[in-house]
């Protein structure tokens, strides 16, 4: 099992614990939220993520990469 599902792992068990999960990561197209949210349905995930991209201030770079960068994004 890679590091990535292990941490997935640690935090979908804490979470269905009923904590809460503050969690920031950076894009990728397999990246830690991926291994998170898979069990998560879509509308859920609506509900539960705030995606930064939406709301924070992009830089030129990002703005740029923008619809690339969303492809690999949650779906909010």
């Amino acid at each position: 099992m890679s590091y990535v599902q292990n941490v997935a792992t640690m935090f979908t068990k804490f979470a269905k614990e009923r904590h809460s999960v503050v969690l920031t990561a950076n894009i990728q197209e397999h990246g830690l939220y991926h291994h998170f949210l898979g069990e998560i349905n879509p509308e859920q995930t609506r509900q539960r993520v705030l995606n930064l991209l939406d709301y924070g201030l992009l830089s030129k770079v990002h703005k740029a990469a923008v619809n690339g960068l969303r492809k690999h994004s949650p779906k909010t």
